[in-house]
């Protein structure tokens, strides 16, 4: 069983605190989602760092919102030209869809959604 709490960003500059944070909170154990900062995990005995986002970088002073796939999407345009696997595949990318579905479902119906998804 899992509860979720969620906040969204606001279109403001890089230097507001304004970003999206998800809480999982689960019978074993919490998931912080800090949207451009650390994924950490806690299970009863302190908080684990299981990832950190790199930096985003602002191209433009002047535009008010950095586009934070920015890099992920110049990879996928050089693993083309260069012929090689892109950092997130179609498979990653589905898998993380498929995460967000879940969610989602579960928030409506206040259900248990098992992973993967059928059909």
């Amino acid at each position: 069983m899992c509860q979720i709490w969620a906040s969204y960003e606001w279109a403001f500059a890089p230097e507001s605190d304004k970003t999206i944070d998800y809480l999982f909170v689960g019978s074993r154990g919490t998931i912080d989602v800090g949207y451009r900062g650390e994924l950490q995990l806690h299970r009863g005995n302190g908080w684990e760092i299981l990832y950190v986002h790199p930096p985003v970088r602002q191209p433009d002073p002047d535009i008010p919102f950095a586009y934070p796939y920015a890099e992920q999407v110049q990879d996928f345009v050089d693993a083309i030209r260069d012929g090689r696997e892109p950092e997130v595949n179609g498979e990653t990318a589905r898998k993380g869809i498929e995460m967000a579905l879940a969610a989602d479902r579960s928030a409506a119906t206040g259900d248990v959604v098992a992973l993967p998804l059928a059909g």
